[in-house]
């Protein structure tokens, strides 16, 4: 019964477009800021944000692919690095919004998953390549006060702070594909798994190997000659820390 409820429950949320589920959610941004500024109010508008913690249902989450975080690839190593990320990478069912510095947003479900905190900065970083941040609402007071956590939406203008200093270059946040109006979003699981990422397990490793941003991936021949050599294999794994526990899932991730 509780269950059932459950799942209806999930459906509902589900079944409902980001932009319904982010109503009175999105808040203006001035003078080509990417953060909202009281006193900036009544000035240009130049964007918006949706602030997370105003959602109305806490599943909707956002992963941040911070490409060439080190701004040291040109343009065009930059477009192929986010194309094999798109191509490779993400389940169809997200929305896509290319961010000002070239990154990539990617909206879909946490689906119960369990995060550290509303801002999950750096859980992955690949040399200088590329840097992956999750935002979401675990939360939405701490300590009485309630936790902004703000993400830039399609269609704004930003100027980059450098050094406190607002640089005279305006960029803009696009939206790649159309699943603004879509529903039932691709499940955060499924895009870590992709990267074999478990933000639950101590040992965090990921299997990007190649400097592109690409996965050599297992080919059937050995995944099944894997798998047929487990066959009949009994694996003894008496511990009473989760440390030294085993897991043979990575493998075939």
């Amino acid at each position: 019964m509780i269950s059932d409820a459950f799942d209806a429950s999930r459906e509902q949320v589900q079944s409902r477009t980001i932009k319904q589920r982010i109503e009175g959610a999105v808040v203006d941004l001035y003078e080509y800021r990417k953060f909202a500024d009281d006193k900036l109010k009544n000035k240009l508008l130049t964007g918006h944000a949706i602030d997370l913690c105003l959602c109305k249902d806490n599943d909707l989450c956002i992963n941040d692919f911070d490409i060439d975080h080190a701004c040291k690839l040109n343009e065009e190593e930059k477009e192929k690095i986010r194309q094999n990320i798109i191509n490779n990478m993400f389940p169809s069912n997200v929305w896509l919004v290319l961010t000002a510095r070239g990154g990539i947003h990617v909206y879909c479900n946490s689906n119960g998953y369990k995060l550290p905190s509303n801002k999950n900065e750096k859980l992955v970083t690949f040399g200088d390549s590329l840097e992956i941040d999750i935002f979401a609402q675990m939360y939405t007071h701490k300590d009485g006060k309630l936790v902004e956590n703000r993400v830039v939406l399609p269609e704004s203008k930003v100027r980059i702070m450098d050094k406190g200093v607002q640089k005279k270059e305006i960029l803009h946040y696009k939206e790649l594909n159309d699943w603004f109006n879509a529903t039932h979003l691709a499940s955060l699981f499924d895009i870590l798994g992709k990267w074999n990422l478990d933000q639950t397990a101590k040992d965090k490793d990921f299997c990007i190997i190649n400097d592109d941003c690409t996965i050599d991936q297992m080919s059937k021949d050995i995944a099944d000659a894997c798998i047929e050599g487990l066959k009949g294999l009994s694996i003894h794994n008496d511990t009473n820390t989760l440390e030294r526990e085993i897991s043979l899932l990575p493998l075939f991730m």
